[in-house]
């Protein structure tokens, strides 16, 4: 668990989302639960937002908030391509993915890779 933490951690900073950005944390642990859990992300409002905010002791609007401009902050000062290599965003007139698009993009890269530097 230490160790898949510390890769997710590590691929969010490549990305540009910094540790000191509160979506960071909880990114991490929405990340980690999609990656043991594969269907969490499609319920998002009602099952992994409120997981989220309940190991950080916060609302499930906010924990989706936070996450939200976490990922913003890395589609506009961050690493572009490298986002754009893991993550698959579905709408081509968006030009950044949703928070479940994220989260997904990056569990399901850690299952089939094991790791963020394999690739």
């Amino acid at each position: 668990m230490k160790a898949e933490e510390n890769e997710i951690g590590k691929l969010l900073m490549q990305f540009g989302i910094s540790p000191s950005i509160l979506g960071y944390s909880y990114l991490k642990t929405a990340i980690s639960i999609a990656i043991k859990d594969t269907t969490c992300w499609r319920m998002l409002t009602k099952s992994l937002y409120p997981m989220v905010a309940a190991q950080h002791g916060t609302t499930p609007s906010r924990a989706e908030r936070a996450m939200r401009h976490a990922i913003e902050t890395a589609y506009y000062k961050g690493n572009k391509e490298l986002l754009n290599s893991i993550i698959l965003v579905q709408n081509v007139n968006k030009n950044k993915a949703t928070v479940g698009e994220f989260i997904a993009g990056v569990a399901e890269h850690y299952r089939i890779w094991g790791d963020f530097n394999e690739r």
